[in-house]
């Protein structure tokens, strides 16, 4: 009954707290000119958007991620992220200075995602009923997809008031 109330609060806290803070609008892209060759794989990288060094640091959150499933974030090491990201550790310290600091990057990644649950409340031609119920499976999605970040960020925030301030 615990998790279940304290999911039903959290979904219910998300959705006061998105659409107060409702302020991303999406900026079309203009479209890439052809050219008369093809382009080159690093060219087409680049155009996706993410450079080396952002390519890198999502491979860390990627790998936070995934280890969360397995290992209580006590037990995590800078060591057991950067191997599992594919990096060295002094490549970890780069891009993050602690595991907290990884935990707080991989906390406002999943936010934004869980912010973008709402988008189908913002499409005018869709029924309201329709679009909440959306908005609802995106977060039920989101919540099954990370439960382990999202464990651990509340535990995180029980005994860290740092990363609560974060959290909340």
């Amino acid at each position: 009954m615990h998790i279940t109330s304290t999911f039903v609060n959290s979904v219910s806290s998300f959705f006061s707290v998105a659409s107060n803070h409702w302020y991303v609008d999406r900026v079309a892209r203009p479209p890439s000119q052809p050219s008369a060759s093809q382009p080159s794989q690093r060219s087409q990288r680049r155009q996706a958007g993410l450079r080396k060094g952002e390519r890198r640091e999502q491979a860390i959150l990627d790998a936070t991620d995934r280890l969360l499933a397995t290992t209580p974030f006590t037990e995590l090491t800078m060591d057991d992220i950067a191997t599992e990201a594919g990096l060295s550790r002094s490549a970890m310290y780069f891009y993050f200075g602690s595991k907290e600091e990884v935990l707080g990057g991989l906390q406002q990644r999943i936010y934004e995602k869980m912010a973008r649950t709402m988008d189908p409340l913002m499409v005018e031609e869709v029924p309201i009923a329709e679009a909440m119920g959306d908005a609802i499976q995106r977060v039920c999605a989101n919540w099954r997809a990370h439960r382990h970040a999202l464990r651990t960020f509340h535990e995180t925030a029980m005994v860290s008031p740092t990363f609560e301030a974060v959290w909340r």
